[in-house]
């Protein structure tokens, strides 16, 4: 059409220059115009051309104008930023990501794109280093009571096994409102008091693991639903943290240590994915930075987890590997919970702290946990988790196993076929790679199902048997590979009102384990 122009126009002039100055002036509008339409116009608005990101996961989109093909590439090797895409026609919006810096510094780098016959737009792409969060409540650090010259794989080794309070603190549910409800007692468990500490104490525990809920017991009530919307503070209840830090103050008088944690919490952490990450770090923020400013006095022998066996339920974790951002999201929230914790101050800058694989699996510990910064050196234990073989273990539905380990194969009994004594150790020693790197491991749940209505009775005689076995086992092969093993308990064990031990021949097993002694069958011959 623009050319059609110009022969019009030139057209009503023809009558006053000759026909050959005429052609010479048309030949060079008719080349300059198709020299022209090979020029592709890009830009991009300056609000654009410089980003910056803090030391996290993140992305930014930005709008590439363009009046035709365009490409964008990353500059040198900085592989820790990615495009959504590299290539486009016309307007578009292109995502600009990074990986989180575990580098010491800041990082730069630049995107440069390009178009045929136009200047190349730059943009700039800054990522800083790690940085505590900056809080009014802050305080300076106080070493009083943290043992500061004792590495937390020495504290791992100074203990033995551990015991978790389990569907207590963490007890948490829907009401008919849709808010979440409820207390410690909501799932059959008292108050835990000095009563069953007492008992923890003495039937050879050292440490407790204590998990704990909040939502339910915010000042602004949240739903279950929703869990991302909600327009709260997320302000803990005094009350409740006051009763948590009671039991708590009771366990410490009995000589115990004590590991508090985020637990399940109504599963709104269970979506670590790009989608969510804004939303969850925020929330996991605010909870983190109200529990370590109530507990910030208390010395070593308060220790704090982050979390527990937090993953993405968009992206099912027990039939598919999870996308990375998955991983980079909940290793994220590893980073958030040290640095928030360490930017309280006073005894909370020198305070252990556990971390978590993704959903506390030690194949994903070994495969894709990122050990976070942390400005003290060597105060950080690794967590995972271990209930293999499930059949035995902790399987509800019909088909599980009553039996495990080798001697009860070879004396007729059926056993899962994997996760045998050879598979575990084997798994144990495989977390040689903290240990041996001074990084202490915590299998922060391990225990069994008690088949109690099996019969007759010598197949009941042969499961109880089998399961002290495996007790036994397990604690051996976790202290052989200086890992330390904590029972997971809901009420079975010692009964939580009187103190009693309810399986003495369980507790046996395990205590034997501690002390080097043999395992004794009791309904086979060995």
């Amino acid at each position: 059409m623009i050319k059609m122009a110009i022969l019009y126009k030139f057209r009503h002039i023809s009558d006053l220059v000759g026909n050959a100055l005429l052609m010479f002036i048309m030949l060079n509008i008719l080349c300059s115009c198709s020299e022209n339409s090979d020029i592709v116009e890009i830009y991009v608005d300056q609000e654009y051309q410089n980003l910056e990101f803090n030391q996290f996961t993140g992305s930014k989109v930005i709008e590439i104008k363009s009046s035709g093909a365009w490409s964008a590439k990353v500059e040198g090797n900085a592989s820790w930023c990615t495009l959504s895409h590299q290539s486009g026609e016309g307007n578009q919006y292109v995502k600009v990501s990074v990986e989180p810096n575990q580098s010491d510094g800041d990082r730069t780098t630049s995107v440069t794109i390009s178009a045929s016959g136009s200047e190349n737009v730059v943009i700039n792409v800054k990522q800083f280093r790690n940085q505590l969060p900056q809080y009014a409540e802050a305080i300076e650090p106080d070493a009083t009571g943290m043992s500061k010259d004792k590495s937390a794989m020495q504290l791992s080794q100074s203990l033995k096994m551990g015991f978790n309070i389990g569907n207590t603190y963490e007890a948490i549910y829907t009401d008919g409102n849709g808010y979440l409800a409820g207390d410690e007692s909501s799932w059959g468990n008292p108050t835990p008091n000095a009563i069953l500490f007492k008992a923890v104490k003495a039937d050879g525990f050292d440490i407790v693991r204590m998990p704990l809920s909040f939502s339910h017991k915010l000042v602004k009530p949240v739903k279950a639903k929703g869990l991302y919307t909600d327009d709260t503070t997320y302000e803990i209840k005094k009350e409740w943290l006051d009763k948590i830090a009671k039991s708590v103050d009771e366990a410490i008088a009995e000589g115990l240590y004590v590991m508090i944690n985020i637990h399940w919490d109504g599963g709104w952490m269970n979506h670590v994915n790009d989608k969510y990450a804004s939303a969850i770090y925020k929330r996991f923020e605010e909870y983190w930075k109200q529990i370590a400013l109530r507990f910030r006095d208390y010395d070593e022998h308060l220790i704090f987890a982050g979390m527990n066996e937090v993953y993405d339920e968009d992206n099912n974790v027990w039939n598919v590997t999870p996308p990375e951002e998955c991983f980079k999201v909940h290793n994220q929230l590893n980073q958030l919970f040290v640095n928030v914790v360490r930017a309280t101050g006073g005894k909370n800058y020198y305070r252990y702290l556990v971390l978590q694989s993704y959903v506390t699996s030690i194949d994903y510990a070994l495969s894709k946990f990122v050990m976070p910064l942390d400005v003290v050196k060597e105060r950080c234990f690794v967590e995972s988790h271990y209930y293999d073989p499930y059949d035995f273990t902790i399987m509800a539905d019909e088909g599980y196993k009553t039996e495990w380990g080798k001697p009860f194969a070879e004396s007729g009994g059926t056993v899962s076929n994997f996760g045998q004594e050879d598979g575990m150790e084997k798994t144990m020693k495989s977390l040689s790679k903290f240990t041996s790197n001074n990084i202490p491991v915590i299998i922060g749940e391990w225990g069994l199902e008690y088949r109690k209505n099996l019969a007759p009775k010598e197949k009941l005689d042969r499961h109880i048997d089998s399961r002290n076995y495996y007790s036994w086992y397990i604690v051996k092969t976790c202290l052989n590979n200086k890992i330390l093993p904590m029972n997971w308990d809901t009420g079975y064990l010692i009964n939580r009102s009187t103190g009693v031990t309810n399986d003495e021949l369980n507790l046996k097993a395990m205590n034997d384990a501690v002390q080097g002694k043999e395992y004794s069958f009791s309904s086979i011959n060995r």
